[in-house]
C-alpha cells in the first residue's frame, strides 16, 4: 500500500512540475524467443530464428531537469520461425520507463518495466493451444535520441517470467510439445513529437 501511494505521489509530482511531451512512434521488432520443445524421444527440439515484426503506438514524456518519466501504449506483432514452422504473436504493451538525460535535450537513457497483454497467437503450420499467461511483465533498457521533433529509439527487452504455448497433434489433439514465448527482443523506433502547445519544447533544438 505504501509503495502504491509513493508511486502516485511521484507521478503527480512529475505531472505538475515537469515539461510534458506527447508523440507517436512506430518501428521494427527483432525477437528471439525460446525453442520449440517436442515431447518425444525420437524428435529433437528446434531453435527459433528471429523474424522482423513491427510496433505502432503513442508515448508521453514528463521531463524534469535531468530526469524523464516515459509512458507508452503500443500495439506490437512479434514473429519467429522454427525451421519450416512460423509463429506470430500480437499484443498490447505498456512500458513505464524512467530516464536520465546524458546529453542535454538530445539523448536520454531509459530503463523500467513493460507490461504486455497477449491478444493472439497465429501459425499456419502448428496446432496451438492458448498461451500459458496472457499478462506478463518484462524489463526494457535503451535510449531515445531527438533532434527537434524527430527522434529514434532503441530498446532491448527481456521477459521476467517463463511463458509458453502448448502444441497439439493435428490428428488427435494430443499434447506433443510447447514453444517458449518469453520476450527476448530488440526494438528500433522512429518517434515524432506533436506540437500540442507552446510549452511542448523540451526536446526541440533550434
Amino acid at each position: 500500500m505504501f509503495k502504491l501511494f509513493f508511486y502516485f505521489l511521484f507521478l503527480s509530482f512529475f505531472c505538475v512540475f515537469s515539461q510534458i511531451n506527447f508523440g507517436l512512434k512506430g518501428g521494427l521488432n527483432f525477437d528471439s524467443m525460446g525453442d520449440l520443445d517436442i515431447n518425444s524421444p525420437s524428435l529433437e527440439s528446434v531453435s527459433s530464428k528471429s523474424k522482423t515484426g513491427f510496433h505502432l503506438g503513442t508515448f508521453i514524456d514528463y521531463n524534469l531537469l535531468l530526469i524523464s518519466l516515459s509512458q507508452e501504449l503500443i500495439y506490437s506483432e512479434n514473429k519467429t520461425s522454427f525451421e519450416e514452422n512460423s509463429l506470430s504473436i500480437s499484443k498490447i504493451e505498456i512500458p513505464v520507463l524512467i530516464g536520465y538525460k546524458v546529453f542535454g535535450k538530445f539523448l536520454t537513457l531509459f530503463t523500467g518495466p513493460s507490461f504486455q497483454y497477449i491478444l493472439n497467437l497465429k501459425s499456419r503450420e502448428l496446432n496451438l493451444e492458448e498461451v500459458n499467461k496472457n499478462l506478463t511483465m518484462s524489463l526494457k533498457v535503451g535510449f531515445k535520441f531527438f533532434i527537434k521533433q524527430i527522434g529514434i529509439s532503441l530498446f532491448y527487452e527481456r521477459g521476467f517470467t517463463e511463458n509458453e504455448v502448448k502444441l497439439k497433434n493435428l490428428n488427435n489433439n494430443s499434447y506433443i510439445g510447447h514453444i517458449h514465448v518469453r520476450p527476448n527482443q530488440f526494438s528500433l523506433s522512429l518517434n515524432y513529437l506533436l506540437k500540442l502547445n507552446k510549452k511542448n519544447k523540451d526536446y526541440f533544438i533550434d
